[in-house]
């Protein structure tokens, strides 16, 4: 995780994270604070070669920015396999319609190659103290205290809901309302996002029994010897899903085999803080 711009992400947000976390500080005033490190082009520009999942911004900036790096600075952003989650106070940092760039910031960010997979910020200006502090960290609380398998979606959804009142919400003017109107989500809202350290799963061995005159076959997810509850078990063929189940308690899915199975399908498991797994099965 890294935080830059402010000192007031880390005294209220920052806590809101798990003790394992990294986290990499970015402040101007670095040098009052133990273990912060310039916020500059050049170290902004390492946190996003390096990859971080969580980046979180309470800065200024414009459609042609984050931070001090420019819509070329991101473009030029080469690919590390480690695409991370930048949220943010900035101004207009995701104004799609400007006239005066191709991509706004928020674009850029999530389509270059070195870019990452979401973009939660202001399409015009925002509101960063209290309203949108206060919406972040009902966010990161969201992510940390809720079930995992709830996407960033639902959970910006939820927290739009949950940060203010109603009545705040209705009221013409009223700042909250205003930071609801102007956030927005650049990226696939489906996405879970990784709570720890991903986990790479070991899958049993297709177990096989007949259930009215079809094949079924059933899989055991586990990690570290201990059953996954709600891991995603599918089975495709030629780009289509043939079957889907989820683990119950027991980490087990069962999917009946269908009448016109090809021979051979992809075995695919997913699931909240997992690794993907990928292997050829035969039927």
């Amino acid at each position: 995780m890294t935080i830059y711009s402010s000192t007031a992400l880390e005294s209220m947000i920052a806590p809101l994270f798990p003790d394992e976390f990294e986290v990499t500080r970015l402040y101007e005033d670095y040098e009052s604070h133990d273990g912060a490190i310039p916020n500059d082009r050049s170290n902004q520009t390492d946190v996003f070669q390096d990859g971080r999942n969580l980046i979180l911004n309470f800065g200024h900036g414009v459609q042609s920015y984050i931070g001090n790096l420019s819509l070329q600075n991101l473009w030029d952003l080469e690919d590390n396999d480690r695409p991370g989650i930048f949220t943010t106070a900035e101004c207009s940092g995701c104004e799609i319609e400007n006239e005066y760039v191709n991509h706004s910031a928020c674009e850029a960010y999530v389509l270059s190659d070195g870019g990452g997979v979401a973009y939660l910020g202001n399409t015009h200006i925002g509101i960063g103290f209290p309203s949108l502090l206060e919406f972040y960290m009902v966010f990161f609380e969201e992510i940390f205290e809720d079930e995992a398998s709830l996407s960033i979606g639902e959970r910006i959804q939820a927290s739009h809901l949950g940060y203010t009142t109603a009545d705040d919400l209705a009221e013409e003017g009223s700042p909250d309302r205003w930071t609801s109107l102007v956030m927005v989500l650049m990226g696939d809202p489906t996405i879970i996002p990784w709570r720890v350290t991903p986990r790479e799963p070991e899958v049993s061995k297709v177990d096989w029994y007949r259930q009215d005159d079809a094949a079924v076959g059933c899989y055991t997810v586990q990690v570290g010897g201990e059953p996954v509850q709600g891991a995603v078990v599918s089975w495709y063929k030629s780009d289509s899903t043939l079957r889907v189940a989820t683990t119950d308690a027991r980490g087990e899915a069962c999917l009946q085999v269908p009448d016109d199975a090809p021979g051979k399908v992809l075995l695919t498991v997913t699931g909240p803080d997992l690794l993907p797994v990928e292997k050829t099965q035969r039927l």
